[in-house]
């Protein structure tokens, strides 16, 4: 059993070395898949970052009736705040409004004079409310308005930015599915490109697998040397996408990080190298892999 393994692993290599011209294609397209591929990873990572961090800029703030107690605003964010969605929740006091609207407009001599001319603090007091996901926002102004607090409230602005949130979320929506389907499309044509190499190195070989099945060589048997074959352009194909990557990232990080600060891909490349390792010679090997596999079978047929 070892001896055949070693054997098949042997042909395997001579066959993807007396073919490294005609392989030379199957290489660069399996190379452009894998960069794609890992780029398209990194893009994601990237929009899932960015499009968190917008988010988190986004908030809706409930505003309560000027007569609320604030015993009463304080138990509806405690009930706020026992729910899973929402990651935070501040309250405004009507006096902590007062100061800040003020603060905003101490230059505003219209509005200072309007404010000493009130009696009272015309301010309501809100809770501002952020969510995990943008789509949770309907959930939490659904709970406010008909809930045993719908009452106290006077209104919510999640109306107004409710466009904005939606199309937070819509983005990154749109980025994954697009990102799946490049991924699908580009894994179609590496996988297309390497069977139609494989079939052109299986004609050359076409003597030697008569001779093989003649003799009584099983399928599987027959099989293996181009199966380890598309490996080794599956692995070939990964380091050197590593080799493209790498730089890249080293170029382009301090670049990015000056446009979006908080996003260092370089830190998150070098703290997941292992696993996009991993995750390159996977897709290499196994784009080489199946396209060998598909192609012999085919051809065995015939």
């Amino acid at each position: 059993m070892i001896t055949a393994l070693k054997r098949i692993i042997k042909s395997g290599l001579i066959r993807a070395w007396r073919n490294r011209m005609v392989s030379v294609a199957t290489v660069a397209v399996l190379i452009l898949t894998i960069c794609v591929i890992t780029g398209l990873l990194f893009f994601n990572v990237l929009t899932d970052v960015a499009v968190k961090e917008l988010q988190s800029k986004v908030d809706i703030s409930a505003y309560f009736n000027v007569e609320t107690p604030e015993d009463s605003i304080l138990k509806v964010k405690q009930e706020l705040a026992g729910r899973n969605e929402v990651t935070s929740i501040e309250y405004i006091s009507r006096e902590k409004a007062l100061e800040s609207f003020k603060e905003i407009n101490r230059d505003n001599d219209v509005i200072k004079k309007s404010l000493e001319q009130l009696e009272d603090n015309p301010l309501e007091a809100s809770l501002n409310i952020k969510v995990v996901n943008a789509r949770q926002y309907a959930g939490i102004v659904s709970f406010l308005e008909s809930g045993p607090f719908g009452g106290l409230i006077d209104k919510i602005n999640f109306r107004q930015k409710e466009g904005v949130i939606m199309k937070l979320d819509n983005i990154a929506q749109s980025v994954k599915k697009g990102g799946i389907i490049l991924s699908f499309i580009l894994v179609f044509v590496a996988i297309l490109v390497t069977f139609n190499t494989i079939r052109l190195t299986m004609h050359t070989a076409k003597e030697e697998i008569g001779i093989m099945r003649l003799v009584g060589a099983s399928d599987w048997f027959i099989r293996a040397p181009f199966v380890v074959e598309g490996v080794v352009y599956g692995a070939i194909s990964a380091i050197f996408s590593l080799g493209i990557i790498y730089p890249l990232i080293l170029f382009i990080s301090p670049r990015l990080e000056s446009f979006l600060p908080g996003i260092n891909i370089l830190a998150y490349f070098q703290s997941n190298l292992f696993m996009l390792l991993a995750i390159q010679f996977g897709v290499g090997i196994f784009l080489g892999a199946a396209s060998s596999l598909v192609a012999i079978g085919k051809y065995l047929k015939v």
